[in-house]
């Protein structure tokens, strides 16, 4: 059941000394505003708003706000810079307004103080205030604002928390957290348009004489108001009761079930493994964020996939990470230092876990990569910044939140196992329902969940490097031990080399998991039957490569398949370039696995060897030879196949080789690659329906992508547009480009610049060729 949570309504203030000077706030002022204190001004119990959108720019809104526990005659909101409070009423009285001061945060740096003066102080604490504001709402076209989020153009408009459209208050200036309130929003646009709000329910709409219409909201739940409106589609269906909607532009109308289709996978996946959340509805909004680059968000109850992001199919990556807002950054809504960590880093391990469940491996085995390739380059660069400290404008900021953070969270998830990570995320639920969540307090409910369980990321900057050594068994087989070794990498500062590491042991029908403290060299001791010490096959260090960590050696074969014969042989030299297959024998058979598989579990190469890229890998002999097809090696390469990670005998035991290593000969290869024909022939006159283009070379070549910039720019000053595409796909030969060319324009003349950027194994670049089309009429 899709449900979505939103916080208790609370607006902090300080009751401290206001520094006002000519309608100017104080900065400091607004700081201690959002930091809190012994007493408030106010508690926004309700909010009815109206907004009218006039593209392009026009906004103008009113509303009116139901105000409990009034202490103050001056009432603080914030309000977006380039909107202007221009009348508050209480009753029949005109209130005095003023404009202060921005908040000092990032987050919310497009907001600006406004305040409202009563007479006097109401007797019960409450008023009910009738504000208007309005304003051109331009700000962000062309992606200056961040997110863009504040915009009324043309074809759409769209607006969130962030861009303080309506007044609201901050809960810090670090974060997304905002005091909510029950609320209704009426909305008058363009009748050619589609809305869809952050409200849980949404009702009617209405056509007014000029054509426009008329749209009404209501969330019944405490929310943060925002809307999403354009000239698309719209595709709804239902699912456990709640409602999810999908807005696409006309030339993505295909996709729109993809992305309803993920959205209600990601959100049952997600469900089994942290639980409910409450609510009613979701939507799923294509938007033009970036003029060129893809920038995807996601706030209560909506998810806005950026058009760049869109293509011939949908960014199931992107989807799953924002899906995963409704828990992180949702429901549980974060605050304070470690904040990105723990909305971002954990929306993209939420978001890992849900393809895992979906069974998309590629996408798992892509992300994983991903982000341990950005987690080495990191330590190799020796950046050290403690999680807790990172935020918008750190260094690798997407790095550290994004990519490490989220090992860490996996690493936490691996650690407290499914009972466990069940039992954290119900108390941070519930911890949600009652406002902002802090780093003590996820720490805290991580130590609780896990037996004590710490994070040492979350302080130092430091990581660490684990490797495995000396497993030895016993003589009377009742125990095997071995060595951890925890090195400190980077600047420690003050980092223990203290952790806690899973080993694990596998054997003829059975495997076994222990926890272990590691702190600089541990040694450790597991103790055995003697029926499983006479079973035992292989020790490993983090058998499910979770840790966010350099592991060096990590498993330890006693008893495995042994190699038996390899085309090339092993250590071999001079292999010819272009080599495609290998074949390997082993002196027992191995379990057939799937290629996705053993992409998703492939251990990484040692450092100045590479590993093919494997297309196809096919079982012989039951299951004694193994045939890999890869695309075609490049000369003077040393390379390295992986034989373990998924390749298992039927007990679970790897291969006593870990991989095989060799070594492409050099090239003397001088001549560059040609192209031998384009289909359709450059020159043609095509159709606007047309969809790929295929171009065939001499010989095999490397999967670059992409044009030089001053070929682009020659092609545009002859008058050819270059098309709309991905840089296409090669097929397992390395020959034959085909690449998809989608929404042509009719009577418009395309070119592509084809040559340079591409080159031949031997690293020869082709000479340029300019590939031509002009399409007809349609």
């Amino acid at each position: 059941m899709l449900v979505i949570a939103f916080g208790l309504v609370v607006l902090a203030g300080a009751a401290l000394v206001l520094l006002v000077s000519g309608g100017v706030i104080d900065r400091v002022a607004v700081w201690q505003w959002t930091r809190g204190g012994s007493s408030h001004w106010a508690h926004i119990a309700r909010a009815d708003l109206t907004v009218s959108l006039t593209p392009p720019g026009g906004f103008l809104a009113w509303g009116r706000f139901e105000l409990t526990g009034i202490e103050n005659e001056s009432i603080w909101f914030l309000l977006n810079d380039d909107l202007r409070l221009t009348s508050a009423r209480w009753g029949e009285r005109e209130l005095r307004v003023g404009h202060g001061a921005g908040l000092p945060g990032r987050y919310h740096s497009e907001g600006r103080v406004v305040h409202v003066t009563l007479p006097e102080l109401p007797a019960d604490g409450r008023a009910l205030l009738d504000l208007v504001w309005s304003g051109a709402a331009e700000h962000g076209r062309d992606g200056s604002d961040w997110r863009g989020i504040l915009l009324v153009d043309e074809g759409e408009a769209r607006m969130c928390e962030q861009t303080v459209f309506v007044p609201q208050v901050p809960l810090s200036t670090q974060g997304p957290a905002v005091a909510t309130a029950p609320f209704t929003l009426t909305v008058e646009a363009p009748g050619a348009w589609e809305l869809v709000s952050s409200a849980p329910s949404s009702a009617a709409t209405k056509t007014l004489p000029d054509g426009r219409r008329l749209w009404s909201f209501a969330s019944a739940t405490p929310a943060r108001p925002a809307l999403l409106a354009g000239a698309w589609l719209r595709r709804e269906v239902t699912h456990g009761g709640s409602l999810l909607t999908c807005l696409v532009r006309s030339e993505h109308e295909e996709l729109a079930q993809e992305l309803l289709d993920a959205a209600i996978e990601t959100v049952d996946a997600l469900t089994a493994a942290y639980g409910p959340v409450q609510g009613g509805s979701l939507g799923i909004v294509e938007q033009n964020c970036r003029p060129s680059s893809s920038y995807n968000w996601a706030t209560d109850g909506l998810i806005v996939i950026d058009r760049n992001a869109l293509g011939s199919s949908i960014p199931q990556r992107t989807m799953a990470h924002e899906v995963a807002h409704l828990w992180w950054g949702g429901a549980v809504a974060f605050d304070g230092p470690g904040e990105r960590f723990l909305t971002e880093g954990g929306a993209e391990a939420a978001g890992w876990r849900a393809l895992s469940a979906r069974s998309r491996h590629a996408e798992v085995s892509s992300a994983l990569s991903g982000a341990r390739r950005d987690l080495d380059r990191m330590l190799n660069g020796r950046l050290s910044l403690a999680l807790a400290e990172v935020g918008f404008g750190s260094r690798k900021y997407t790095d550290l939140a994004y990519r490490k953070g989220a090992l860490v969270h996996r690493w936490v998830a691996g650690m407290l196992g499914a009972e466990g990570l069940a039992a954290l995320a119900s108390e941070l639920l519930q911890l949600g329902a009652e406002g902002p969540v802090s780093l003590a307090q996820w720490r805290a409910a991580v130590a609780r969940a896990g037996d004590g369980l710490g994070v040492p990321w979350l302080d130092h900057g430091g990581d660490l490097s684990l490797s495995l050594h000396d497993v030895a068994l016993s003589p009377d087989g009742r125990s095997v031990s071995g060595r951890i070794e925890a090195e400190l990498l980077g600047d420690d500062d003050g980092m223990s080399p203290r952790v806690r590491a899973v080993v694990a042991l596998r054997g003829r029908g059975f495997q076994r998991r222990v926890q272990v403290e590691v702190d600089g060299s541990t040694t450790f001791e597991i103790d055995l039957t003697d029926q499983l010490g006479a079973l035992l096959q292989s020790v490993q260090l983090d058998p499910d490569d979770l840790m966010p960590v350099r592991v060096i050696g990590g498993e330890q074969v006693l008893d495995g398949a042994a190699l038996t014969h390899a085309e090339p042989a092993q250590d071999a030299a001079g292999v010819p370039m272009g080599l495609t297959q290998i074949g390997v024998t082993f002196d027992r058979p191995l379990e057939p696995v799937e290629l996705q598989r053993w992409l998703a579990q492939r251990p990484s190469p040692p450092d100045g060897l590479r590993i093919p890229k494997l297309v196809a890998l096919a079982f012989e002999d039951e299951g004694r030879s193994l045939r890999f097809t890869f695309r075609p090696l490049s000369p003077g390469e040393r390379w390295w196949l992986p034989l373990r990670g998924a390749l298992r005998d039927e007990w679970g035991g790897p291969p006593l080789a870990e991989a095989l290593r060799f070594e492409t000969a050099p090239s003397s290869d001088e001549q560059p690659p040609r192209i031998v024909s384009v289909s359709p022939p450059s020159g043609s006159l095509v159709s606007p329906d047309m969809t790929e283009l295929v171009i065939t070379w001499s010989e095999p070549m490397r999967a670059a992508t992409g044009f030089k910039k001053s070929d682009c720019a020659d092609l545009a000053s002859d008058g050819f547009e270059l098309p709309e595409m991905d840089f296409g796909r090669w097929d397992d030969s390395a020959t034959v480009l085909t690449i998809p060319c989608d929404g042509l324009a009719p009577h418009t003349a395309y070119g592509l610049p084809v040559g340079r950027a591409y080159r031949d194994l031997s690293g020869n670049a082709a000479r340029r060729e300019d590939v031509t089309f002009t399409t007809s009429g349609g």
